[in-house]
């Protein structure tokens, strides 16, 4: 599968649509928009390192330097639950 829809849940604040993966499924990207502005889609990409039927680990650059911090690489993981 390189694409589907429904909502995410990660927070509050912002309403996940769409994910993909690139052509090589080296990337996921997560298309979603700010709940007080939904004509604003924006995306977030992950490298993924690993990926196995349960699980999705990957690497995402967070650039914090405007704000007086640094770039730094995050580690995310997601897992598959039962409904």
């Amino acid at each position: 599968m390189t694409g589907g829809t429904g909502s995410c849940g990660f927070d509050g604040f912002n309403a996940y649509t769409t994910w993909s993966l690139n052509a090589d499924e080296t990337e996921l990207t997560l298309n979603y928009h700010g709940v007080f502005t939904p004509d604003i889609t924006k995306q977030e990409v992950y490298r993924i390192t690993e990926a196995t039927t349960s699980t999705i680990k990957s690497i995402s650059e967070v650039d914090l330097t405007d704000f007086g911090g640094i770039k730094s690489d995050w580690n995310f993981e997601w897992s598959a639950k039962a409904k």
